[in-house]
């Protein structure tokens, strides 16, 4: 995953995710002895997802602003409201992580310590906040 990602961090993040998305979908799995190649196949899914949606990334960090830039025209102003609205919508379980790693750039060991939990359970709450931004956002907008 590492490879397919190109960062470890987010190599981390996919696996929790597939590891996620496979015991969900188990059912699906014809044969088990093909488990590890079929775990791969979904990392490499949601892998390729993730690097296609990476300039949404950049989006949602128009968060960080208080205001929008007078000079962003109506249309991103009305999508930074929209996009701080999904922010706002999460579970706080999830929005104090995703906001203290994605906006605030703390690492995930000073997120874990600051929130009083493992880096296990702050990489998990993670995947799902992302999971929550990246489903409002397909629901919610057009993507061209």
């Amino acid at each position: 995953m590492v490879r397919v990602c190109r960062s470890h961090d987010d190599a981390e993040d996919v696996l929790i995710e597939a590891l996620l998305n496979a015991y969900q979908h188990i059912d699906r799995l014809e044969d088990p002895a093909k488990f590890r190649a079929w775990l791969a196949m979904i990392g490499r899914r949601i892998c390729s997802k993730i690097r296609q949606r990476e300039a949404l990334h950049s989006i949602v960090s128009l968060s960080q602003v208080a205001e929008p830039v007078s000079s962003l025209d109506l249309d991103a102003q009305n999508l930074h409201f929209r996009l701080v609205d999904i922010i706002n919508e999460m579970p706080p379980i999830l929005s104090e992580v995703y906001e203290l790693r994605e906006i605030e750039g703390l690492s995930g060991a000073e997120t874990a310590d600051k929130l009083g939990i493992t880096v296990e359970a702050m990489k998990a709450r993670l995947v799902r906040a992302r999971a929550f931004i990246r489903k409002e956002v397909e629901d919610k907008f057009v993507l061209i």
